[in-house]
């Protein structure tokens, strides 16, 4: 384990006196891992955010919003500080090594009148059980933590590959039946899916957990969907495989 002057010294140094705790949510007892005062600095990251060059909607992302890609320096130091916590946690072999394949900072700016269908529902970032989202709050609590939903006639909380046939096929024939969602972000139990759990928004809390768990940003359009970092729902999302 690298000594407290490694991690001080390093760019986006992880802080030593990080606070950890673990949850297990939902009927199929998911485990998370929510770190307090992740970043000795973070404010270094918050100048990153405000630094050139801006942030860009990305063809392709349907996440709601604005991303700016972050230096190699962060994931390798998100890396440093948890890769011990990440095996112990899952039960990972010591022998497999950690990458982070995505690091970015995300603004959500879209308004809801404008979201598609599938985001309005929870979603899920990939079947691959052995990838894991890193999701840094770099904002107030008033911009909305994370929810992480059932499916209700499927019963499904993660969507790993034998499952996402089955989910696909309930979602278009829900779409179908009872209509597409209203232009909203999810935010809470509907007639689909029912929250399992949520995590507040905090400046400098870190929470991880597999990438095929459904779940939403309990997004507020009431506090503004800001373009500027200083404002609006600013993360850091990382994803990390092994």
């Amino acid at each position: 384990m690298p000594d407290q002057a490694t991690f001080r010294s390093a760019p986006f140094a992880i802080n030593p006196e990080m606070r950890l705790k673990t949850l297990e949510i939902g009927h199929e007892q998911n485990s998370l891992i929510l770190i307090d005062d992740l970043f000795d600095r973070p404010e270094e990251l918050t100048a990153y955010a405000k630094a050139t060059p801006p942030f860009q909607p990305v063809s392709g992302d349907l996440y709601p919003g604005m991303r700016k890609p972050l230096p190699a320096a962060y994931g390798d130091s998100l890396l440093l500080g948890i890769a011990a916590v990440l095996q112990n946690i899952f039960n990972i072999p010591p022998t497999r090594r950690f990458k982070t394949d995505f690091c970015a900072l995300s603004l959500s700016t879209c308004p809801p009148k404008d979201l598609l269908p599938i985001q309005r529902i929870p979603h899920f970032d990939t079947c691959n059980s052995n990838q894991f989202a890193a999701l840094l709050y770099l904002c107030p609590a008033h911009h909305g933590g994370t929810s992480f939903y059932r499916h209700r006639s499927t019963a499904f909380e993660a969507i790993p590959k034998k499952r996402a046939i089955i989910y696909a096929k309930a979602l278009e024939q829900e779409a179908e039946t009872t209509g597409l969602p209203g232009p909203y972000y999810i935010n809470g139990d509907t007639a689909l899916f029912e929250r399992t759990a949520s995590i507040g928004a905090q400046y400098n809390r870190l929470v991880i957990y597999r990438s095929n768990l459904l779940h939403s940003g309990n997004i507020q359009p009431e506090h503004g969907l800001s373009d500027n970092p200083e404002h609006g729902r600013l993360t850091a999302n990382c994803f990390i495989t092994f």
